[in-house]
Formats: C-alpha cells, structure tokens, sequence
C-alpha cells in the first residue's frame, strides 16, 4: 500500500476523540484556513494529531483561477502553519473565489481557455517559488459550464500540472458530479489526465436531485462513485483517499468504516489494474477576458443581482443558464448565514429565525467577506447593528460585540502566561516595569449591559455604558465586567504604556496604589497578562 494509504478529514466533532484516543487511520486532513494564524484548542488539537500520524493540510481560499491578486496575508500564515506542521502534502483548488476585494467562499469553476490556463499556471508556479514546495490542486464539482471555454475539463486540469509543475488531488466524486451535470463521460476524464501528476484522491457523497447533482459532502459515497473509483485505482495505482464528510457529520466510526470499504476496494482493483493514458489534443477558439467573466459572475452570486443575460455565458440544459448561477448564489449565502448562525447564538435567540435571515441579508450586502477565513464573516456585525434601528432590541449590537470578542479570543494566538511568583519577584523594579498583555485579551466598552444574557437568554438587560474584559485562560474563554478606571487601566496596558502610566487609571480612588496593585494581581491571578518587563 501507499505511504500515506487511507484518511479522513479533521472535523470538530471527532477532535476530543483524537485528543484522548488513537482512532485506526493512516492520516489526516485538515482544512489550511481553519488553523492559520490561531492558537488555542484547534491548533493544540492539529499538534497532537501530528504527533502520532502524517496530516495533509487542504485549503479552500487560495483562488488560484481569480484574477485578482495573490492575498499575500493568506500565502504568509499559509508557509508558517506549513513550517509548524511539516504535512505530507499542501493542496488547494483549480478554482476561483475571489473579485473586487472580497471572498465568495465557494470553489467557482474556472473557464477552460487559454487565457485562463496561462493565468492559472504563472500562479502556481507564484504559489510554489512562495511555499517553498510542490502543491496539489483538485477538480471541483460544478453546476454551469461556459461557452467561451476551448477545452475539456481533463485537459485544462493535466495542461495545469504539466505546465505548472504541480501535482494533483483527483476528487473521484467530484468529477462525476461534474460529468452528470454536463453531460460528458467520467471514464473519459479519468483516463485523460496523466498518471504521474496524481497524488491523492478524494471520496465523498453528493445529493442527487435529477436535474442536477450537488457536491454536498453528506452522506455515504454513492455506489456510481465507488465504481468510478475502481477505474480511478486501476489507472493510477496505489494512490492515498480520504474520505470527505463535511455536513451531518456522523461519528467517528461510520467515517472510519467508509474509510476501511476504499481500503477494501483498493485492495481488490489494484489486481486488476491496467494502464492506459489517453492523450488527447486541446482545440482553441476565442473568448471573452477572464477578468470580465470574473467580474460578472461574482455580482450575480454575492449581491443578490439578477443574473441578466447569463445565457450569453452559461451553457443552459436541463436547468437553465439562470438556475445554474442561482445554485452558486444560494450556497453563497447559506454558507455565510450558517457561519453567522454560529457565532451569533445570542441573536437569532433575540431575532428568532425569520428576522436573522433578513438581517443577515442586508449584513452581507453591505460588507462582503474580505477575509479568506469564514470565520471572519461576523467580524463587522456589531458596528453594523449600531446603524440599525430594531424595535425593542436597541442591545444586540452590544450583544454582537461581545459574542464575537469571545469568538475571537477562542482562537487567538498562543503564548506565555504570566505568573504570580515572577511578578512579586521583581517588587523592586515594579514601577519602571511593563506588562505585556496576552494575546487573547480584549476590552470591550457597551451601551448596554448584556454580560448574563450572553450565557442566559431571559437574563435582564440594562441600557448603561458597561465595560467588559474578555479573555481566554488554558481553552476557556472568559468575560467579566469591570469599573471604567480598570478597563482605562487595561486599555494602557494594551497600548504598551509601562506599569506608572497604568497604576494612573486609579487616580481617583480613595487608595489608588492599593486598587492599582489589587487589580494588577487579580490580573495575574486570572491569567490575562503574557509577561512583566523590566
């Protein structure tokens, strides 16, 4: 068997069983985004896993295919997280979902011309020289088709990795997906793309509603699918598969079961294996600019706009050009709704369902997604409430503001904790001393008092001006209320101003040294500062 052999994806769900268990798999993957740039439980979870197995890491915001700029941000804590967790393998996508600054968080299907093919190579080889590494690209699923395309989806993808140097990651489902939804012969793309460049394949379920498939990674890989995988085994050989089951995730053993049925029948294709790679010959006519078709189709999927005249660049059939858009669009905005969903609880308790559908509506018209991560969706929500006016919940934007503070300190940057021997060691030099706070912490000033609620629905809220530390300590995050002069205080520490300046903050209290000392060592005590310099 392959050096890697059979895997699955790392998923919340299963993390305390990998923490506390070696659960029977090869390898892992994790998704890129999920883990960059953070600390905490996630990224304490992917180190343990690392430490006992290979982990492959996946990415789902690189956008190769956009014509918009590299995100030099992404591709740096892409090489750090890269560096830290030496993977197998770094893969991404042969797609793009990037225009005008922002993200549509979906894996959009590239036009198959030249002009897109050049495009997409000059990046890969950008992306490689950056990395420091080959990477993989993958096939994705898709539900329209362009008229402007010169090529077949095979052989844009082999012109890629020939050209590029790259290597591929062939997604068994994906690509029959693709072939019901367009109307070719998956045996033909399997046996158009070059053995040598395929590293690892990918096995999911889809949900087949007759006139078109969708990739939803849910559910058992179909029977057409496994048999698709057989010919995919026979052809490239003993190539690492992992299992993909993103939504309804079930237990870890129904995943490791479907697991161990490709091990199964890897096993038995490879007697049977035959090579035979079918070279084939592109045809070229001309197109419109890849920016424009970019450009266009971004509008139609993240602003909600009629997509007018979409015939004129979509293949139509059993659904028409404006349905196919439409399934893009959709999924734009539930992915974004279901993220916000998650990091809001306390909203659509307050809204209830119907309202936070609206709300979330007219929240992403107004601020698309700059952020490669999803969970970077919510981050303006707080200051967007502010400019609304909703009867009888004048507080959700203090609410806002303080669920997505405890989000961010859930997953915010790893470091030293200071502790209270080392404080009291340096009594001496206290005074010409700076804290340094920690990473995690945060200083929220609300209209509202809204500290119970977030924990307790029916707890009471006040309209007054709160002040709220929020903070993580081990991987429990915390939040406390605390008087105007001590978040005045921890605002100095946060800027960087020495322990004299802090203990300032005091001033008008009966024993300012006492309460500035007390305050310091609770401080401590609870673990929000990193470190005491002198």
């Amino acid at each position: 068997m392959s050096q890697l052999g059979h895997g699955v994806g790392l998923r919340t769900q299963h993390f305390h069983e990998f923490l506390e268990t070696s659960p029977r798999v090869d390898w892992v993957e994790a998704i890129s985004e999920n883990f960059m740039g953070i600390g905490g439980r996630p990224l304490a979870v992917l180190e343990k896993v690392r430490r006992d197995r290979p982990v492959v890491l996946h990415g789902v915001s690189l956008a190769i295919g956009s014509v918009a700029a590299l995100d030099d941000g992404y591709l740096t804590q892409l090489k750090s997280l890269a560096e830290r967790i030496q993977p197998t393998f770094v893969s991404d996508h042969l797609c793009w979902g990037r225009a005008n600054g922002a993200y549509a968080h979906d894996l959009l299907p590239l036009p198959f011309t030249e002009e897109a093919l050049a495009h997409v190579v000059a990046r890969v080889k950008q992306v490689q020289d950056r990395l420091d590494r080959r990477i993989l690209l993958e096939n994705v699923s898709s539900y329209l088709a362009y008229r402007e395309s010169e090529l077949t989806e095979w052989e844009f993808l082999a012109e890629v990795a020939r050209r590029a140097d790259c290597h591929l990651l062939l997604d068994v489902n994906n690509i029959y997906v693709s072939a019901r939804n367009h109307g070719f012969d998956p045996r033909a793309y399997v046996a158009g793309v070059p053995v040598d460049r395929v590293k690892q394949f990918h096995l999911a379920g889809h949900q087949d509603r007759g006139s078109i498939v969708i990739d939803t990674h849910e559910g058992h890989v179909t029977d057409a699918v496994w048999d698709l995988y057989r010919d995919a085994v026979k052809r490239f050989g003993d190539v690492p598969t992992l299992i993909e089951w993103d939504e309804g995730v079930p237990e870890l053993p129904t995943l490791l079961a479907e697991s161990e049925k490709a091990r199964a029948l890897m096993t038995s294709a490879l007697a049977e294996r035959t090579q035979a790679d079918v070279p084939r010959t592109p045809s070229v006519r001309p197109g419109t600019t890849l920016g424009s078709t970019q450009a266009t189709m971004f509008e139609w999927i993240t602003a909600g706009a009629e997509p007018v005249g979409a015939e004129a660049l979509v293949h139509g059939g059993a659904l028409s050009a404006e349905e196919r858009v439409g399934i893009y669009s959709e999924m734009y905005w539930l992915r974004l709704r279901d993220v916000l969903r998650e990091d809001f609880p306390s909203i659509v308790r307050e809204l209830g369902d119907e309202d936070f559908e609206v709300l979330v509506a007219k929240y992403l018209r107004a601020h698309r997604s700059t952020h490669f991560s999803l969970a970077m969706a919510g981050r303006q929500l707080a200051s967007f409430l502010d400019t609304l006016t909703i009867e009888g919940a004048p507080h959700l934007a203090s609410l806002a503001a303080l669920e997505r503070a405890r989000t961010e300190c859930f997953v915010a940057a790893d470091g030293p904790v200071l502790e209270l021997p080392a404080l009291q060691a340096l009594a001496s030099d206290f005074a010409t001393a700076k804290l340094v706070p920690g990473a995690s912490l945060q200083v929220l000033t609300l209209s509202h008092d809204v500290t119970a609620r977030v924990s307790d629905g029916e707890a009471g809220v006040e309209a007054c001006k709160t002040h709220v530390v929020v903070w993580r300590q081990g991987f429990r995050v915390k939040h406390a209320e605390v008087a105007a002069d001590e978040a005045d205080a921890l605002r100095r520490v946060l800027a960087g101003q020495g322990v004299a300046e802090v203990c300032e903050a005091f001033v008008e209290r009966e024993d300012p040294a006492g309460a500035a000392f007390a305050a310091i060592g609770s401080w401590v005590g609870e673990g929000l500062m990193a470190a005491l310099e002198v």
